[in-house]
């Protein structure tokens, strides 16, 4: 049973860390990381404070998913700089008044609602008969997973953010139709749905912690004499009609689906695709120079998830990749970044190609395919 305690000051430990080499650091803070979150009869988060030795100070939180998403790290954030920099100014702190429980009276109000039975409709319509994607023709026995993260340049960042500007599309749907590309492409299957996570969030919502997301999917078909510009405004109608039908719990939906389709699996989702607006304050007057990091644990129950993030509002995008391990190697999800990368350049140079002119390979591996494996040239020796 889960349950609302009455706040309760605590103590967070520090660490004197300023005489430790850059590995014992980081083999720390793993360490730290990666160690489990009690489930039962304890507060589902910590805090400890290390003190570097560049005279920095690094305060780790740790959270269990069951009480936070990934915009309620942002207020984490935001809350902790504030405070810090009130206290750096002797000014006085402020907590946001905010309650988890006004959520939870609402979401019981949606479920006993006409609006829900409308929505579990759309749902059951738009997913009837979908088949999960995944790039992979076996399933993992492990949850063990890494994260492999790429930062795009500030130029590729506005590259990318005036496209969409000039097109009137979001990042969001431009990144979403690269990722269906290739996954249509390369799987040679026409029908594509990918899962992805959404706010759900209200007014001052917004404001509190908690478990508020919601999954949806995002059910893509495609047409190879389709260009892509066409493409680009069906995944964003799509994306407007699924966000308008997004309160329905996903795990509802799928409870549905599986009373006409047995064979769907616990989950029935591989790959997640989630584009993170939320952003660290940076433009606060007197605010404390910081900055923020999204640490990963080593386990997923994913098979890939993609996200974009922003996380400092430096303007630069950068992507992560969460893979299981006995799925995917390294270089392989290295490879899928690249061809992403190129899909995109492509869109961005030429809206009007169609889809099945696309090349999902960049030049470089094209080459190598080509060239180098199949070099076929063998020195031999003439006298035998």
């Amino acid at each position: 049973m889960q349950f609302f305690d009455d706040f309760k000051p605590f103590d967070i430990e520090v660490f004197d860390l300023t005489q430790k080499t850059p590995e014992y650091i980081e083999n720390f803070r793993q360490s730290y990381y990666r160690s489990k979150v009690s489930l039962l009869g304890d507060r589902l988060f910590d805090f400890i404070i290390l003190l570097l030795p560049t005279n920095e100070i690094c305060m780790i939180g740790k959270f269990h998913h069951i009480i936070v998403d990934a915009w309620s790290l942002g207020l984490v954030i935001d809350n902790i700089a504030i405070n810090y920099s009130n206290l750096a100014l002797n000014a006085n702190i402020a907590l946001p008044i905010t309650s988890y429980s006004s959520f939870i009276e609402r979401e019981k109000n949606y479920l006993a609602s006409d609006v829900y039975s409308k929505n579990m409709a759309f749902w059951l319509d738009k997913l009837n008969n979908f088949n999960p994607i995944s790039l992979k023709t076996f399933s993992s026995v492990s949850l063990s997973a890494n994260r492999k993260i790429f930062d795009l340049s500030k130029t590729n960042t506005t590259i990318i953010n005036d496209f969409c500007h000039n097109n009137n599309i979001s990042p969001y749907v431009l990144f979403m139709t690269a990722l269906n590309i290739y996954l249509y492409r390369a799987n040679m299957q026409e029908d594509i749905t990918i899962t992805t996570p959404v706010l759900n969030r209200i007014g001052k919502e917004k404001q509190s912690m908690g478990m508020f997301i919601n999954m949806i999917c995002m059910r893509i078909k495609n047409n190879p004499d389709m260009t892509i510009m066409d493409l680009l405004r069906e995944v964003s109608v799509e994306s407007i009609s699924t966000f308008k039908n997004s309160k329905c719990p996903f795990m509802d939906v799928l409870a549905n689906l599986r009373k006409n389709n047995p064979n769907l699996n616990s989950k029935s989702y591989n790959i997640v695709f989630s584009f993170q607006n939320m952003r660290a304050s940076k433009d606060i007057e007197g605010l404390v120079d910081y900055r923020a990091e999204w640490e990963f644990i080593g386990y997923s129950q994913d098979e890939l998830a993609i996200n974009v993030t922003d996380i400092n509002d430096s303007g630069n995008y950068s992507i992560s990749y969460d893979y299981l391990t006995d799925l995917f190697s390294e270089h392989e999800i290295e490879l899928l970044h690249s061809r992403l990368l190129t899909i995109i350049d492509q869109i961005v140079d030429n809206p009007l190609a169609k889809t099945s002119e696309i090349d999902i390979i960049s030049a470089k591996e094209k080459n190598t395919l080509l060239n180098d494996f199949n070099k076929t040239d063998f020195n031999y020796d003439n006298s035998l």
